[in-house]
């Protein structure tokens, strides 16, 4: 994802993100990552749950 965010730029961000660092375990415990990598998708500020099975 993070090579396609040029192409994607006029619609979308990409952030990669240190899920190790101190300042967002609370958004790692929020969002219940526990596979690395993840990826989390937001619209309208709304994080959106997908199911992929």
């Amino acid at each position: 994802i993070a090579k396609s965010s040029q192409e994607i730029s006029k619609f979308a961000t990409v952030a990669l993100v240190d899920v190790d660092s101190e300042e967002i375990q609370v958004y790692v415990k929020y969002f219940d990552i526990t596979r690395i990598p993840s990826t989390i998708f937001f619209f309208n500020a709304h994080h959106m749950k997908m199911d992929s099975g």
